[in-house]
């Protein structure tokens, strides 16, 4: 589902251009820094939609094996510290949550964005 609607992001990004390029662009007195500067913010526009959907939103690894695993030595588990994460199989450091559309624990976790198909964190 997350890969179809950052199709239709990236369809919804591209389609607004093609009007402007087609009606605008030639009634700005055939001025070449407005159509490279509106090209530069549309790409930088792409850029950073693709940057923001490949990268890693600091997915905590699983433990794969069927042991249970310990907590870390010295640090608080609870409340206001480490928290166990039956899915993972892991204990997450604080304010990290198990991202239910992704499956992973996520460091720092804030929601999950459909339109880029990522987790996005703090």
């Amino acid at each position: 589902a997350d890969a179809s609607l950052f199709g239709i992001t990236n369809l919804i990004m591209i389609t607004p251009l093609i009007p402007v390029f087609i009606y605008i662009v030639p009634e700005l007195d055939h001025r070449m820094e407005t159509t490279v500067t509106i090209a530069f913010l549309w790409l930088a526009a792409m850029l950073f939609l693709w940057l923001a959907s490949t990268k890693d939103p600091g997915i905590i690894p699983r433990n794969l094996s069927s042991a249970l695993p310990l907590p870390p030595e010295g640090e608080k588990v609870g409340l206001h510290g480490f928290k166990y994460c039956e899915t993972c199989n892991i204990f997450r450091p604080p304010r990290s949550k198990h991202c239910n559309t992704c499956d992973n624990c996520v460091v720092e976790f804030d929601h999950h964005c459909p339109w880029l198909g990522n987790c996005i964190a703090v």
